[in-house]
């Protein structure tokens, strides 16, 4: 049974050297990126990749069009795709990968003022057009996912549906980290002493503030062993640089002396 198939272009017109862009003027390399980016656009995954029917390119004039023949389902995601693009003015969207493409040729249309048209055999109607005045990019994620240990007082914990302990920290103040019951229905008291804990959770780019905290381990506290494993620390430290001119070696690493 046959593959019914069609097509995806990716126009770029522009000028080099004073003159209109045309298929000679464009190097093996940017076709090889361009090739990788399109089809990492359709074909997300590894495995995607693996399976995909072939797909076969030429190159065109006017000024340079990149034409690739492949499935129609390809062409019908990739249609979906640019046609929300062009509608949302945002990549906010899309997948990392997916959006990185874009990012991609959005710097070059900006580095080379060039016009890039993307355009299907499916709906000759959806068209998303990238030039150096439009802005495709995501907007700077507001939070991170983040891995922390905390100290404090446990001085809260429990809840019915949605088990939680609260801790007071001095670096963060007063945080609530999602648990299990598993993980705290155990023989030892934990409310009101001051232990250790390891969680996941989302960390604000702007301010550093926790939020979404989720329990992995709690970590046995013990001061006097921490102030002993710092003392150590300072003992060791200070006979690796026994004998050592300090001024003189970071005038060495600047280049100086």
């Amino acid at each position: 049974m046959s593959i019914e198939r069609g097509f995806i272009e990716v126009k770029i017109e522009g000028s080099v050297n004073g003159r209109k862009l045309t298929p000679e003027d464009v190097d093996i390399d940017d076709i090889q990126e361009l090739l990788a980016d399109i089809e990492t656009f359709i074909y997300l995954e590894r495995t995607d990749k693996k399976n995909r029917e072939l797909i076969s390119y030429r190159i065109e004039d006017g000024s340079a069009k990149h034409k690739l023949n492949l499935a129609v389902t390809g062409v019908i995601l990739f249609n979906g795709l640019t046609k929300e693009i062009e509608n949302k003015k945002s990549l906010n969207f899309l997948e990392t990968k997916r959006a990185e493409v874009i990012e991609r040729f959005q710097r070059k249309a900006k580095d080379n003022s060039y016009t890039i048209t993307f355009s299907n055999s499916y709906n000759t109607e959806t068209k998303l057009v990238i030039t150096n005045q439009t802005n495709f990019v995501r907007d700077v994620p507001e939070f991170i996912e983040t891995e922390v240990y905390l100290y404090g007082e446990i001085y809260e914990e429990g809840g019915i549906t949605e088990p939680n302990i609260h801790i007071n920290t001095e670096e963060y103040g007063k945080l609530t980290i999602s648990t299990t019951k598993e993980q705290i229905s155990t023989d030892k008291n934990i409310l009101y002493k001051i232990i250790g804990v390891r969680a996941f959770g989302k960390q604000n780019l702007s301010d550093g503030k926790l939020m979404d905290l989720k329990l992995v381990d709690f970590i046995p506290y013990s001061p006097s062993n921490d102030e002993g494993w710092l003392d150590k620390a300072i003992s060791r430290a200070s006979n690796i640089w026994k004998g050592v001119d300090v001024d003189r070696y970071m005038k060495e690493i600047r280049g100086e002396a």
